[in-house]
């Protein structure tokens, strides 16, 4: 509760569960922890080709599903070395989708009474037009910033004038990184609030049992393979590349290892196909087809949490990322990292991981080799890396921090009252 008052809270995203991905485990898990201080959760996706009823209820949040089946990530993004999300292109039928989920989520945000929205993503928009024609009041989630993709000056000023004169009352970031990123890209300090992600631990069970997966995907794994998890999409910026390298080095040690990317889900962003090509092409090069998994497109959040589980290294070769959720994710299954030296994953891992420069291979090779072996060292990492998520990183904590948010907002949009603020 905030005070005595029970909050509706509007929830619009990219995106939900059953869907996999760090974002989704981080929306979720705050959304559960509302519920348990006794507020009511609404939280508006599309369908994500799910095939999902309409409404259903989720650990006491109510999801709805729109006839929206994705919002088209089709934004000006340019691409550059780091090799960031490839966008569609057709602008005006993106534009058209961000319009139709505002139509959606009114009758919704109308009948549940919401008194605030917080969105995410690219439902940033969303939540904007809400705003701009019903003042529903909204505090939009950052998970990184387009600095990392050098755009163009113009687009800085666009983003700037957004910020500076759009209606949200925060901009909630999810670590340090991203917010010094930015306020390098001129979001005014007075929006951003730092609110870190948290690890569901009813989920995250280190004793989770793994042969389903096994049989599930047909993966060649016994109990003698050596499994290293890449918990990445398939794109250039998460460093595929490298690890694909890196595997093919790992099983001159260890012939019998096999990797494992996850892929991303049902909500990949477009231009797929040519990081697919590449990863065909140089597994075929190394030589390593068979001891690859690719699971894209297969494998939901609950699947995840197994995979962990299944990893004796779970390895993390992105160049560029908003904080590293999944690094939280594995340190609650108590399984050793191996990650790029880049700030977020600094910020997010401690001093709980190995790390290697960014592209490196054979840096990352030795890390993983080192790992393998699970001597005390690395058992003493994991077992602190351990400790270190479940306090730090604590679900409640973290979503008492949401609320203050939430709080502060309502507070400076009515002072009398919270409930029900916005007009129709």
């Amino acid at each position: 509760m905030i005070g005595n008052i029970s909050l509706s809270i509007g929830i619009i995203a990219h995106s939900y569960l059953p869907v996999s991905g760090g974002i989704q485990t981080y929306i979720h898990a705050n959304a559960k922890e509302f519920v348990r201080f006794g507020h009511r959760v609404h939280v508006i996706v599309p369908n994500n080709s799910l095939n999902k009823a309409r409404h259903t209820v989720m650990d006491g949040v109510h999801v709805h599903r729109t006839r929206i089946d994705n919002i088209d990530w089709s934004y000006p993004v340019e691409d550059n070395h780091i090799g960031g999300w490839e966008t569609h292109k057709d602008h005006r039928r993106w534009g058209a989708q961000v319009v139709q989920m505002a139509m959606e989520a009114l009758p919704i945000i109308k009948k549940e009474k919401i008194d605030i929205i917080h969105t995410h993503f690219t439902a940033t928009f969303v939540g904007e037009l809400l705003w701009q024609f019903h003042k529903i009041p909204y505090v939009d989630s950052m998970y990184g910033f387009f600095t990392d993709y050098h755009p163009s000056l113009e687009m800085r000023a666009a983003s700037r004038n957004f910020y500076e004169n759009g209606g949200m009352g925060a901009v909630i970031v999810v670590g340090d990184h991203v917010r010094r990123q930015c306020e390098s890209g001129k979001i005014p300090k007075r929006l951003l609030r730092v609110v870190n992600p948290s690890v569901d631990f009813e989920r995250f069970d280190p004793e989770r049992l793994t042969d389903e997966v096994i049989k599930k995907f047909n993966l060649p794994i016994t109990k003698k393979t050596k499994v290293l998890f890449c918990p990445i999409r398939l794109q250039e910026r998460k460093g595929f590349k490298c690890a694909l390298h890196t595997f093919s080095k790992i099983k001159k040690r260890y012939p019998d290892c096999h990797l494992i990317i996850s892929g991303g889900s049902s909500a990949n962003p477009a231009g797929i196909e040519k990081p697919l090509s590449a990863y065909h092409r140089i597994t075929d090069e190394l030589d390593i087809v068979d001891q690859c998994s690719l699971l894209l497109n297969r494998i939901n959040d609950e699947e995840m949490i197994s995979f962990y589980k299944l990893a004796d290294v779970v390895f993390m070769p992105s160049l560029q990322e908003g904080f590293g959720i999944s690094i939280l994710e594995a340190l609650a299954m108590k399984r050793p990292i191996v990650a790029t030296d880049i700030p977020p994953f600094r910020e997010s891992s401690g001093d709980y991981a190995l790390f290697f420069e960014p592209n490196h291979a054979e840096g990352a090779a030795r890390a993983i080799l080192k790992t393998l072996e699970y001597d005390n060292q690395i058992v003493n990492q994991v077992e602190r890396g351990f400790r270190h998520v479940r306090n730090r990183y604590n679900a409640a904590r973290l979503a008492k921090q949401m609320l203050g948010v939430y709080e502060e907002i309502l507070s400076q949009k009515n002072p009398i009252g919270f409930s029900h603020i916005g007009s129709f």
